[in-house]
């Protein structure tokens, strides 16, 4: 198979297997150009010349490819901005320590103050101190999460008071 084209594999192996044989191609094609002279007959010098061109054509091809992978990359983060930022709910995303890492606008609207002001803030300071059933909140018992499978979870609690110090 030719490195060029496009495999599933992706595994760390794969990779250093398919990058090992494109630097040893690139280390003969150098090593035919650097020797290429007056003892290579103009049959072998064609050869070398038209592999040349070939090698160039493929890696046009790649660069189209790659500026293709780039456009699509960036229209789904577009869109996924989109969905995430304009939730008709509040999106929140917190660091282990439970610090407020990324917010939506409606989230923002719910904690009443600007992105900005809430970033790096600590995400409890803004919970209601009795929102679940056994008078502590959800959110202060299950946080931080202890398994993989916890750290992309959710819930529901209600937010302070906004007339509530923070």
């Amino acid at each position: 198979m030719n490195v060029y084209e496009h495999d599933s594999d992706n595994s760390p192996a794969h990779l250093n297997s398919a990058l090992e044989s494109l630097r040893s191609r690139a280390e003969r094609r150098k090593y035919l150009v650097t020797h290429a002279g007056a003892d290579q007959s103009p049959q072998e010098i064609q050869k070398l010349v038209q592999e040349l061109q070939v090698h160039q054509i493929e890696l046009e091809m790649q660069y189209e490819e790659l500026l293709q992978a780039q456009a699509e990359a960036q229209s789904a983060r577009a869109q996924y901005v989109d969905l995430y930022d304009f939730a008709p709910v509040g999106y929140f995303t917190l660091s282990e320590a439970g610090l407020i890492q990324q917010l939506n606008l409606c989230g923002s609207q719910l904690l009443g103050t600007v992105r900005q002001r809430l970033v790096e803030r600590r995400f409890a300071l803004f919970v209601a101190p009795r929102t679940g059933p056994n008078s502590g909140s959800f959110w202060l018992k299950s946080w931080p999460p202890t398994a993989p499978s916890a750290a992309s979870s959710s819930c529901s609690a209600k937010t302070a008071p906004r007339s509530t110090p923070r």
